[in-house]
């Protein structure tokens, strides 16, 4: 797969000072893309966004894509492509506070929606959504895009709202449009250097470690298709340049995870992440399961034969790579923060060299 088409082109993104967008816009601006980012803020404090120096490079707007006004801003643009990955992301935050989570989610969506549709927008957009949008009912067998939409959390259902709203604007206004090329990607359990979200597995291990504190975690045997961030993020890279070849079927909605027998549970994550970086056993690694965890499923794996079939993906690292990856960022930060742009772009060069990608 070529990236060499992304190089000069105006590439959206949304959420961009996020943890998933900072890596994107990272990628994009070593393939030669112009980097443009919408958001309303920097949601944590470090940031990637931040402590990689992308403040200096990405054409920032600072903007609530709750409001349809922000369309204007979108259309001062005019990007070749958009990736829109504007979200509250975190499942107890959710919960918390379902509310926000929701408008949020499904409000920001409608407005890059709504942009689509405007008269002589010419774009390619991919809207990231997660593999929280299907009903799981605990069962072992991994999600296909066929399966049911839902959600037994807040969360879940914003997603599966948002992949909803996606569909009936495609069927009603795009289908028929070749200057609209657009789809869905479905990932989630992304892990990797940079996130410094609170609730999220490593962020909390990283943080109780460096001061000296057991971790607490929900749900310590709960199944999860963890995949290191890069993997996703090149996916969606192939997906996006298979819309602008149009060897990719236009509306569809592909699944980004891991290798069919690479599910871990959350103990095994942080048991794997405490070895590679050398904290000693077993304190303070002591697993506490909250009460308050019920509301997650145990099991969530999803199938990605359909990425595979259509435009020839598959995830590039497993487990242990993805986890030696994750200890080599942060032992970085903690210990040589001056180099962590180095540490970080020299991660997105090897990952993409290794996946032929020019």
């Amino acid at each position: 797969m070529e990236f060499t088409s992304l190089r000069n082109k105006k590439i959206l993104i949304t959420g961009n000072t996020g943890f998933k967008g900072s890596w994107l816009s990272l990628i994009l601006l070593k393939y030669g893309a112009k980097v443009y980012g919408i958001s309303n803020a920097i949601p944590t404090y470090p940031s990637l966004y931040k402590i990689s120096g992308l403040t200096e490079e990405v054409h920032q707007e600072i903007a609530d894509l709750r409001q349809i006004d922000t369309i204007s801003k979108i259309a001062s643009i005019a990007p070749d492509i958009i990736f829109h990955m504007a979200a509250q992301p975190l499942v107890k935050e959710a919960i918390r506070n379902p509310y926000f989570t929701i408008e949020n989610n499904i409000l920001s969506t409608l407005t890059i929606l709504e942009y689509l549709r405007k008269p002589g927008v010419k774009c390619i957009a991919l809207f990231i959504t997660s593999d929280k949008c299907y009903l799981n009912r605990n069962s072992a067998s991994p999600f296909t895009e066929n399966d049911i939409l839902g959600g037994t959390e807040p969360y879940g259902a914003s997603k599966a709202a948002c992949e909803i709203l996606y569909a009936s604007y495609y069927h009603t206004y795009f289908k028929h449009l070749p200057h609209i090329r657009s789809g869905t990607a479905r990932a989630g359990n992304v892990i990797g250097g940079g996130d410094f979200s609170m609730d999220r597995i490593i962020p909390d291990c990283i943080t109780a470690w460096q001061n000296k504190k057991p971790v607490s975690i929900r749900k310590k045997n709960a199944v999860r298709p963890w995949q290191h961030v890069l993997v996703p993020l090149g996916g969606y890279l192939q997906l996006c340049c298979s819309l602008m070849e149009s060897t990719m079927p236009n509306g569809e909605s592909l699944n980004f995870g891991p290798s069919e027998n690479a599910f871990f549970t959350v103990s095994e994550v942080v048991m794997e992440l405490a070895t590679l970086m050398k904290i000693p056993l077993p304190e303070p690694v002591l697993l506490y399961a909250e009460e308050n965890g019920s509301h997650e499923a145990e099991i969530l794996k999803i199938s990605s034969e359909k990425a595979h079939k259509y435009i020839g993906w598959k995830p590039q690292l497993n487990f242990h790579q993805s986890i030696e990856l994750v200890a080599q960022w942060y032992n970085c930060f903690i210990n040589d923060q001056a180099n962590i742009r180095r540490v970080t772009d020299e991660q997105i060069s090897a990952f993409f060299e290794n996946m032929g990608c020019v």
